[in-house]
Parts: C-alpha cells; sequence; structure tokens
C-alpha cells in the first residue's frame, strides 16, 4: 500500500494553527492595566468567605434549629459545607435570600475539645450577606457573622454571667462561653480567660487569669464553657484572646438572666469584632417595648480609660480591657472615649420591665445581646434578614441610626424611612443624627440604603423569647492613622499579567484581602501563600486570557487592614490577523513554467495591526515557492486586509509543499502552499468527530478529496479500518457511489458516521484508492462521553479544596466550561528549573491529552495520556531536561470535547 505524506503535514499545519488561536496573530502588551486607589475607609462589612461555628444554646429539645440566611446583590452559587463534609451549592439570583437549615450536629456542645465543627459560607464570585438565627424555644438569640476578610488577631470576649445555682432541689447550669474557629491551619491561639473554664475530655480546668494555648486547624472550632456557677460573677466576659492567624470568635451564654437574678433565661450569642475595628463613637436607642432601660456593657483598650454617655462620665476603666455594665439605660445615647472601646446592648429579662415599678407590665422578650457598630464604620447600603418566628406572637424591629441631613435620602424597602408607619423618632444627643424605631417589621428580606452611612439592629420578641443581630458590623482597622493605599506594579506577557500588591510601610495596615470585582474571558489566580485577613506585606495575583479572539476584561480591588482600597482595571482587545484561506492551492503548473496567487491578510481584531514586512517568510525553501511582494511596513486597520503576492515555479511534476509564516512577539500564523507539476496526484484531508455521547450516531463531511493535477482521477474502492465505529456514507452529492471520477484540480467532500460505543478514544485509517496512483489514508478520530455529563457538588481533587487554584478552577466548572486549564508555571521558564507544574479540571468522564509542542508543531513531550479520566480537578507536572531549548513552545490540553491552549516561554 502506497502511504501518502502531505496529508499528515496539513494535519501538522492545521495543529499548529489550532496552538496559535485558530491562526491568530498577536503582539506584546496586549494586556493594559489601569490603576485607582481611595485612602479610608472603604469597607462594607461584607465579604465572600465566612466561617462561623455554633454555641451551644440551652437544651435539646422538639423546636430547636438554627438557620442561615444567605443573600447576594448579585447572581451567584453560594457554597455551604462543615468541615470535612461535603458541600452544597445553591444558585440565586440578585436579592434572592437562601435559607439554610443547620444540622443540629454542627452545634458546639463540649468545652476545651476542639472539633471539626467550622461551618463554611462562601461565594467565589460575589459578596454575601449572612445571617444566623440561633432558634430554641423561649431561648432565641442571632449573630450576623464577620467575614474572614474582617477577622483580627486580638479579641476581647463580650458575653454574660452563667444561669447560677438554684435552691430547694432545683439547680441549674447554663454557663457563660466563647467559642473559636480557625480558617488556617496551624493556627495557635492563647487565651487569658477571666474565670475558671472547665473541659470536658478529663483534662484539669483552666484557671482564671492563667493564660493556656490551643491550637486549631482549617475549620476546627473549640467552645470554652465558665465552671458551674454559684453566683452571678461567673463571666467569660474580659477573657483575652490573641493568635499568629486571623480568627472568629463568638461570645455566649447558654441560656441567662439580665440582670441575673431577674427571670427569665435566654440563649446569648454574638461574633465579636476584632479589637483593630473597635471605634471611638458609638449611638444607641433603646429596645423597643423596655421602659425600664436596656443593659449596656463598656470594654476599654487602654488603662485609666473614661468612656462618657451623652457627655457625662459613664465608667472609669482601671486596667487595659476592663469592662463595666449597667442595666437601665432608658435613653437615646451619644458614647464616646478618647480612646477605641467596645459597646454591647442587651435586652434584659421580662422579669426587669414586669415587676418594677414604672415597668411594662406587658412586655415580651427575653435577653439577647448584639455588638454595636461604632459610627466610624456605618455603611451606606445595608441588607438584612428578619426570622419567620411566628409562633408566641413574635414581633420584628429595627433600630436605623441616619445623618440628620439625609433623612429624606434614607429609602427602606424602597420608601422614603419617615414614611414608615409604626416609626418612632429619637434625636440622638450632642450630635447630628437620628434613630428611627420601625416596628411590626414582616419576616423577610430587608434593604436600608443613606448616602452618609447608617447603623441598623434587628431584634424581635416572642413569649419569653427575643432575638438580635447587628445589621452591618464593619470590619476596617481602625486603630491606625494609616490611609494610604496598598501599592501595585504590573508585568506579564503577551495574554498573562502579574500584578504585585504592595503594603509595607507600617506596622498596623498590611494587605488584608484581594477579590475580584469583575472577571470576564480571564483566568484569575491569587497567590497560594496569602492569607485573606493575615495582613501581610505584599501578594499577589495573575491574568491569562482564556480566549485571545475575544475581548476580557478583570477588575480586581485589594485592601489593606485599615480599609484603604487599590482597584486594577485590566482590559485586553483583539489585536490579531488571519489568513483569509486555510491552504493555498496552486493546482497543476508546468514545470518550469510559473503562476502567482495572492495571500490576504486581514485584521479581524479590535484594534489596528502593524505589519511588519521582514516578519513574513517561508518556512522550507527550495520547494519552488517564493515570495513575490510584500509592500512596505504599515498598520492594517481593522477590517482591512494587506496582499502578498507568492511565485510557484514547480522544478518537478511531483507535488510539493511549503508554509508561509508571520512571526510577531506573542504569535506565529502559517499558511500551507501546495502545487503541483503535472503529475496525477490527490490529497485528503483528516476529520476529527471529536467527543460524543456513546450510543449515539453523528455524520461529518469534513474529509475533503482534492485531485491536485490536470488530469481527472477515477476512485474505485475506500474501506475503513475500525468500521465498527466508523462508517463510509459517500461522496457528496452522490450516495456511496463507486466508482467516481474527479475532474482536474476539483474536490469533493466524503461523510463519515461515528459511533462510541464505551468512553475512550477512538482513532482509525480510512483508505482511498485510484486507478492513477494507488492508496492513500486519511486519519479519523473522535471520543466518546458518558450519555449525561455529570455535574458533581464537590468536585474530586489532589489539590486542596481551600486553595486558590482549586477555587478557580472549580467556580469556571460551575459556570458551565466542561474543562479549564489554569495558566502553567512557572512560566516563563529558566533553564535551570525543573519542571512546569499544570493544573487542570474536567466536567464529564472523558479520554484526555495533555501534550507541549514547539512553534512548528513536532510533539516534544506528552504530559498525560489516558483513554480515560474521571470528573475532576488535578495537578501534573512536566520534568524539563536541562538541555531544553531556549524559546517559544505551546502546551495543548484536549478532553471533555474541547481543547485549550497556551504559550509556555523558555528563557536563558
Amino acid at each position: 500500500m502506497k502511504k501518502n505524506t502531505y496529508p499528515q503535514l496539513i494535519l501538522a499545519c492545521t495543529i499548529v494553527l489550532h496552538f496559535f488561536a485558530m491562526g491568530n496573530a498577536n503582539s506584546q502588551g496586549l494586556i493594559t492595566t489601569t490603576i485607582s486607589s481611595r485612602g479610608g475607609n472603604n469597607t462594607n462589612g461584607i465579604g465572600r468567605d465566612y466561617w462561623l461555628t455554633m454555641a451551644q444554646n440551652f437544651e435539646s429539645q422538639p423546636g430547636k434549629y438554627y438557620e442561615l440566611f444567605v443573600v447576594s446583590r448579585s447572581n451567584t452559587i453560594v457554597n455551604i459545607s462543615v468541615t470535612g463534609g461535603s458541600t452544597s451549592r445553591y444558585p440565586i439570583t440578585a436579592g434572592q435570600t437562601l435559607n439554610f437549615l443547620v444540622p443540629l450536629a454542627w452545634e458546639m456542645t463540649t468545652s476545651g475539645v476542639v472539633e471539626a465543627k467550622g461551618i463554611h459560607v462562601w461565594s467565589n464570585d460575589a459578596d454575601l450577606v449572612v445571617d444566623l438565627l440561633s432558634r430554641n424555644p423561649a431561648s432565641s438569640d442571632g449573630y450576623t457573622p464577620i467575614p474572614t476578610t474582617g477577622w483580627g488577631k486580638e479579641y476581647v470576649v463580650a458575653s454574660y454571667g452563667s444561669l447560677y445555682t438554684g435552691s430547694g432541689g432545683t439547680s441549674f447550669d447554663y454557663p457563660s462561653e466563647l467559642c473559636v474557629v480557625a480558617s488556617q491551619n496551624n493556627t495557635v491561639i492563647n487565651i487569658v480567660p477571666s474565670v475558671d473554664i472547665r473541659t470536658s475530655n478529663g483534662k484539669p480546668d483552666h484557671k482564671a487569669h492563667i493564660p493556656f494555648t490551643e491550637m486549631l486547624n482549617k475549620g476546627e472550632c473549640v467552645q470554652y464553657k465558665a465552671v458551674l456557677a454559684t453566683d452571678c460573677g461567673i463571666d467569660v466576659t474580659g477573657s483575652v484572646i490573641t493568635s499568629n492567624f486571623p480568627v472568629g470568635v463568638v461570645g455566649a451564654s447558654q441560656c441567662t438572666n439580665i440582670p441575673c437574678e431577674y427571670r427569665f433565661c435566654d440563649h446569648l450569642c454574638e461574633m465579636i469584632p476584632p479589637i483593630r475595628s473597635w471605634g471611638k463613637t458609638y449611638q444607641t436607642i433603646p429596645f423597643a417595648t423596655r421602659q425600664l432601660g436596656d443593659s449596656y456593657l463598656v470594654i476599654g483598650s487602654k488603662p485609666g480609660q473614661n468612656i462618657y454617655r451623652n457627655g457625662s462620665k459613664y465608667a472609669s476603666l482601671v486596667a487595659r480591657y476592663d469592662f463595666y455594665l449597667r442595666p437601665d439605660i432608658a435613653e437615646a445615647s451619644l458614647w464616646t472615649s478618647d480612646a477605641p472601646f467596645m459597646l454591647v446592648q442587651y435586652i434584659n429579662s421580662t422579669e426587669w420591665e414586669t415587676t418594677q415599678a414604672g415597668g411594662n407590665p406587658n412586655v415580651t422578650g427575653d435577653p439577647s445581646m448584639v455588638v454595636i457598630n461604632p459610627v466610624e464604620q456605618y455603611t451606606k447600603h445595608i441588607i438584612f434578614q428578619t426570622p419567620s418566628l411566628t409562633s408566641n406572637g413574635f414581633s420584628n424591629y429595627a433600630n436605623v441610626i441616619v445623618n440628620r441631613d439625609e433623612i429624606s435620602k434614607t429609602i427602606f424597602d424602597g420608601k422614603p424611612i419617615a414614611s414608615m408607619k409604626g416609626t418612632t423618632q429619637f434625636q440622638i444627643p450632642n450630635s447630628n443624627y437620628t434613630a428611627f424605631r420601625i416596628a411590626f417589621i414582616n419576616p423577610g428580606k430587608h434593604e436600608v440604603v443613606s448616602d452618609s452611612g447608617m447603623g441598623v439592629y434587628i431584634y424581635g420578641y416572642g413569649s419569653n423569647d427575643a432575638y438580635s443581630w447587628n445589621g452591618n458590623l464593619g470590619i476596617a482597622a481602625l486603630n491606625t492613622s494609616d490611609t494610604i493605599p496598598p501599592s501595585a506594579s504590573v508585568t506579564g506577557g503577551c495574554f498573562t499579567t502579574h500584578i504585585l500588591i504592595k503594603d509595607d510601610r507600617t506596622n498596623d495596615s498590611k494587605v488584608n484581602s484581594i477579590v475580584t470585582d469583575t472577571l470576564y474571558n480571564m483566568s484569575f489566580t491569587i497567590d497560594s501563600n496569602f492569607i485573606t485577613g493575615s495582613g501581610a506585606d505584599s501578594s499577589f495575583y495573575d491574568l491569562q486570557i482564556l480566549d485571545s479572539t475575544k475581548e476580557a476584561y478583570a477588575t480586581v480591588s485589594a485592601y489593606d487592614i485599615a480599609g484603604n482600597r487599590i482597584t486594577t482595571l485590566s482590559t485586553y482587545k483583539p489585536k490579531f490577523v488571519k489568513f483569509s484561506s486555510v491552504v493555498l492551492s496552486f493546482g497543476t503548473i508546468d514545470v518550469g513554467a510559473s503562476d502567482f496567487l495572492y495571500d490576504t491578510i486581514c485584521n479581524v481584531g479590535a484594534l489596528t495591526y502593524h505589519f511588519i514586512a521582514s516578519s513574513i517568510l517561508l518556512t522550507q525553501g527550495s520547494k519552488g515557492f517564493a515570495i513575490d511582494s510584500i509592500g512596505a511596513d504599515g498598520d492594517i486597520a481593522v477590517g482591512s486586509c494587506r496582499v502578498i503576492k507568492i511565485k510557484f515555479t514547480p522544478t518537478s511534476p511531483k507535488t510539493v509543499m511549503d508554509t508561509v509564516r508571520i512571526l510577531d512577539e506573542c504569535f506565529v500564523i502559517i499558511n500551507p502552499l501546495i502545487g503541483n507539476g503535472g503529475q496525477p496526484d490527490f490529497a485528503l484531508s483528516d476529520e476529527n468527530f471529536k467527543c460524543h455521547p456513546i450510543g449515539t450516531t453523528t455524520k461529518l463531511s469534513d474529509v475533503t478529496i482534492t485531485d491536485l493535477s490536470k488530469a481527472s482521477i477515477t476512485f474505485d474502492s475506500v474501506y475503513i479500518d475500525d468500521a465498527m465505529h466508523f462508517g463510509f456514507d459517500g461522496i457528496a452529492p452522490l450516495t456511496n457511489q463507486l466508482p467516481f471520477t474527479l475532474q482536474g484540480n476539483a474536490s469533493r467532500k466524503i461523510e463519515f458516521s461515528f459511533k462510541p460505543d464505551s468512553v475512550r478514544n477512538f482513532q482509525t485509517l480510512a483508505h482511498f484508492h485510484s486507478l492513477e496512483i494507488g492508496w492513500k489514508t486519511a486519519v479519523l478520530i473522535g471520543c466518546g462521553t458518558a450519555a449525561v455529563s455529570v455535574s458533581p457538588n464537590e468536585y474530586a481533587s489532589s489539590l486542596s479544596k481551600g486553595s486558590a487554584e482549586y477555587i478557580s478552577v472549580s467556580s469556571q466548572l460551575d459556570h458551565g466550561n466542561e474543562l479549564v486549564l489554569l495558566p502553567v508555571a512557572p512560566n516563563p521558564l529558566t533553564q535551570s528549573a525543573r519542571a512546569v507544574r499544570f493544573v487542570y479540571g474536567l466536567k464529564m468522564d472523558s479520554p484526555l491529552d495533555l501534550s507541549v509542542y514547539d512553534i512548528l508543531g513536532n510533539l516534544i513531550a506528552t504530559v498525560i495520556h489516558t483513554e480515560h479520566q474521571d470528573v475532576g480537578i488535578y495537578e501534573s507536572e512536566l520534568p524539563i531536561s536541562a538541555n531544553i531549548s531556549a524559546g517559544s513552545y505551546i502546551y495543548r490540553l484536549s478532553g471533555a470535547g474541547n481543547v485549550l491552549s497556551g504559550k509556555l516561554v523558555v528563557t536563558k
């Protein structure tokens, strides 16, 4: 059998064209990045990543549950998991509330025992608003979790005293509690308890004021309970927590009376802000229906600190982190100090109101606590949730504190706040703020907007029950004078950008978080060593164009701990040209004669392309082809073309091939040339069916048979090696009629069918016989996939599922990509490097091939080649030999019916 050679060469050229973005040529500097920055507190108290835990609420009884409310201002997928468990994914539309019932098994019930009960709530591409309801009949509360971007390394716990032992043979043990949750491995926490702490694992109790240490890994939690109480003073309030990495802290009391001698008990829980976010000015108004006032706790930050309420001294604190509490503040209040402090407001027990002169005998609701937001942390747009607690006659309220000058512009659920029914106004003394108490709010999502920022507090009463939480607890660091945003520097190549973020000027403000605001047609890969909230001197992220034929953009914001922000806007517009023909065929020319054809280069990008005549050359030479004329260097406008005149003078009657190539800084584009000197000959193109579900039949007519000479050629036989999976269906416009004659310089489409019966790659040869020439072959390839694509809730992975690479790949798979390949690293590659690392994922079982080629299409190395790759996210390395040549290479990943490629540069 005679084996043809030039169809395979045509195939190789086609592959090269595919590697180089379907034959597109580009030039360096195609991603443009602009940088803007803004000083001051630009954080909004919400984020994309939350870790939280549930302190123990009272006892186990019918009707007890925990519920998460999650809202986003954008369409997104909300991910929820408990440490070590599977991930649940919930698509939500903008403004839609996700109600997630948390399994009771995730509740913390031990003391001093490290447990894998961290609850992780996150989105890969949108900020979330999260509220947690801790519901137990007659013992409810809740809190607004602080995102990991707002965590810190130093806390003072706010809680309330344990419910002490009773009398007459009846006793109670409902201790004061604190919980710590970690988001990083090897998190070391140091605790100085304010009271004796019990343990439930047989270890000795921790004594008051004696420091002890605990180590947590990512997603682990620990709860500490005060020892059995004998009086009102057993309270974990004032316990100090420090850590090497940022942590989340919850202050709680299992079921307490406020004040402690007044019934009835209720659960308290609140996420505690780190010391760095405490302010110097706070504003409050009483909770609804309370005539005898509320309890207020202040915790100071320096020895000898004085805290004032409405201009009068409220507390003189002796030591650093000293605290003071009173139960009877019944007026609107302005709280101030010359140093940062924390303020907590409590709903008192029902008996406090109903058993004293001047109280409200019809009051409902029992203890609850809420951390007050400092004025410096007020935000302009707040979304909050009121739960559906219809039993026991629950009623919902909101206290909203706004700048008096902005009242007319403050909108509550689409209406001016001053027009809301059931609203009571309070003037905050010695300030320009007005507070609105809004009564009987319906269960569900609510939204408040005000131009100058506001404080919002949500609460509700039932029979012997209450809940409360903050509408938006600010997360910026206020205890710093830093007003300078981080800096950004940009480097990169043609389709990649490396952006370095630095903030190393001061000790108390570092790079705190890096988030994408918009992302289209770019991959985003963040420094895998960066820990959100930890405060780093520097970090970085990389962007890479996914499809060079389409526009792309990315907006990324980086914040320091003080809330200063820098934003980078990276944009890409396609700037490329392509040949108008796939193969330029001269047909048959007599030996010694010459003919000319015109190859056209057209600008099909979005920007002007600068044409350089010297970048055009022939790759083979001495084949009879020559570039006759090119013209001078110059710009090709969008939509315009440039003509290259090519001459062919055959030196023998055989068919010959060459390639015209355009080379610039980023891409090579090639166009095959073919000509014949008179000898009868024909060519076949190959056919790629790509991937199809097993059991289905697909027909294509992409194989083309071309007569390269002037003479007629008659074909009398066609057969296929693998007739089980591939079939010969006809020669258009004929229907499986043999023999047939092809006139000189003519072509015909050949139709084949493909029917996979298993999940793997298929390849065979189709053989054509002509009376004049003999046998030639075309290559047919295809792959089979599972009949139904798999969309798992969580992807099997060899990477850490919390890593930036896993998140980046899984996000792209979740958003419809069937095959994902991250930018390789390192790139550029120095000759001293040992390996190149690839990270990829696929959404369906499929054959998979990952290979590296030189710029002419020659195979350099095969990284992966398998007939079956399971759904998942993977990494692989290609060892690099020391003698690899410097230059440009192409890596190509094919699988799941898709092909992805990129450029790898090797430097000296």
